[in-house]
């Protein structure tokens, strides 16, 4: 119940992307109506108020649009553009994609031995043989073995195994769409990494 209730939570809440649709929408039209306007024109600089945005100098004033000057910052952290004079390619090779593809490989290795478990305990219910009455004997002091197992046991194991199946596909897919839209800064995603 307790596993349900958190696949329900984090493939509904916490795996919503970043940017949204509208958001995407929305820097357009701020691109097109404010960023290009003619009223935002520096005549001092000669540049528009997107040119001065996406340059990110301290040279060029910026009197308004704090917002999507944040949200490019954030984006150029994550993923810097080869333009830049500073920029190398290993800055490039160790920035946000190579990292989050670590956090995934990560993620998808931890469900995987959760997966390779629930396989074992299926092969290892199914090679049971079947009677009538479960039957578990007494191994030296303290081991037990299940000797044979009932159908309705047998039916009863096989559908927690599949319940559980179910639960580790949906936290992995969760996980990898949560942790791919929800975090654009490195420090976020190490955090959602550790987290999963």
């Amino acid at each position: 119940l307790v596993q349900s209730i958190f696949v329900a939570i984090t493939a509904t809440v916490l795996a919503r992307p970043t940017f949204s649709e509208e958001d995407l929408a929305g820097l357009m039209t701020w691109r097109i109506n404010v960023g290009q306007s003619v009223k935002y024109y520096d005549k001092l600089t000669f540049t528009s108020l997107s040119e001065r945005i996406c340059l990110q100098s301290p040279d060029y004033p910026i009197e308004m649009s704090s917002g999507i000057s944040g949200t490019l910052g954030m984006i150029t952290s994550y993923y810097p553009a080869l333009t830049d004079e500073n920029m190398s390619y290993a800055n490039l090779l160790f920035g946000g994609p190579t990292l989050t593809l670590l956090a995934m490989m990560c993620w998808c290795l931890t469900t995987m031995a959760e997966f390779q478990s629930v396989w074992r305990l299926f092969e290892a219910v199914a090679c049971l043989p079947t009677s009538r009455h479960t039957q578990v004997l007494k191994s030296g002091e303290e081991d037990f073995v299940i000797a044979s197992m009932s159908v309705s046991r047998k039916a009863f194991f096989m559908f927690v195994l599949l319940c559980r199946f179910a639960i580790v596909t949906v936290l992995w897919y969760s996980g990898c769409i949560y942790l791919v839209n929800y975090s654009i800064d490195a420090g976020d995603l190490i955090l959602n990494a550790v987290a999963l």
